[in-house]
C-alpha cells in the first residue's frame, strides 16, 4: 500500500513540474487537468526552457550514477544558479524564479524531521524539521505512512509546522495527498505553530479546506488539549 502511495505522489509531483519543465501555462487544481492542460499547451513550448530541463535532469543522473552518495540534486541547483547568472538565461526566454526574499532561513534540525512522538495513546506529534517543497516532500510522505501505518492505532496526528517557513506548489499537492491518506485511515490531521505567511498559502492551495475543522492550533501542547476533550 505505501508503495502505491508513494508512486501515485511521485506522479503528482512529476505533473505539478511538467509545465515550468516545458516553459508553458497549465492552470489547473487537479492533476488530471493540469496534465491535459499540458498537452494542450505543448505547441507553445519554450525550448529554451526544455533545454536547460534537460540539461539539470542529466546532470543529476550522471552525479548519482558516478557516486550515489554524491548530492547531485544540490550540484545541480548550484550549477543552475551559476549558468543563470553567466548566460543571462532570463534574458534569452528562460523562465527564472526571480528575486527571493532577502535575509538568513529559519533554522531547524538537520535531517529534515524527526521520529513522530506518541504524546499520548491514540496520539502522535510529529515534527518536520525544514520548509516543504518539492526536493523533500517524499520524506514527508514516507514518515506520516510510516507512523500510520504501523504501531498502535492513531486517532489524531498533529505535524509541527514550528520550522516550516515556506510550502511550494509541489509541495502542497503531496501535502493533499497525505491528508486524503491519513484520512482514509480515520485518523484526524492537525497542524501546529504553523507561520501567518505559511497559513496563507495553506489556504489559497486549499490545504486548510481539505483538513477541516480543528486543524490549527497555536501549539503542540494547545493540540494535546483538544485531543483530550475528545477522549470518552
Amino acid at each position: 500500500m505505501l508503495v502505491g502511495f508513494l508512486t501515485g505522489v511521485g506522479i503528482q509531483v512529476a505533473v505539478a513540474q511538467l509545465p515550468d519543465m516545458l516553459g508553458v501555462e497549465a492552470a489547473s487544481e487537479q492533476t488530471l487537468g493540469k496534465l491535459v492542460n499540458t498537452v494542450r499547451a505543448l505547441p507553445h513550448v519554450r525550448w529554451a526552457d526544455v533545454a536547460t530541463s534537460i540539461a539539470v535532469i542529466a546532470l543529476v543522473v550522471v552525479v548519482r550514477w558516478l557516486n550515489p552518495r554524491v548530492p547531485g540534486l544540490l550540484i545541480a541547483v548550484v550549477a543552475a544558479i551559476g549558468v543563470s547568472w553567466a548566460a543571462d538565461l532570463a534574458g534569452h526566454g528562460v523562465t527564472v524564479v526571480g528575486p527571493v526574499p532577502r535575509g538568513p532561513p529559519r533554522l531547524g534540525r538537520p535531517g529534515q524531521a524527526r521520529p513522530g512522538t506518541r504524546t499520548e495513546e491514540g496520539l502522535v506529534v510529529y515534527r518536520f524539521g525544514t520548509s516543504l517543497y518539492y526536493a523533500n516532500a517524499s520524506r514527508l510522505v514516507e514518515d506520516i505512512a510510516a507512523l500510520v501505518g504501523h504501531g498502535s492505532p492513531l486517532r489524531w496526528m498533529v505535524i509541527d509546522c514550528a520550522a516550516i517557513g515556506d510550502v511550494d506548489y509541489t509541495a502542497s499537492a503531496v501535502l493533499a495527498k497525505v491528508i486524503e491518506h491519513v484520512h482514509q485511515h480515520h485518523v484526524h490531521l492537525a497542524l501546529s505553530c504553523v507561520l501567518g505567511p505559511v497559513r496563507q498559502r495553506l489556504d489559497r492551495y486549499g490545504i486548510s479546506k481539505a483538513l477541516g475543522q480543528d486543524a490549527y492550533f497555536d501549539t503542540p501542547g494547545a493540540a494535546l488539549e483538544a485531543f483530550r476533550s475528545t477522549v470518552p
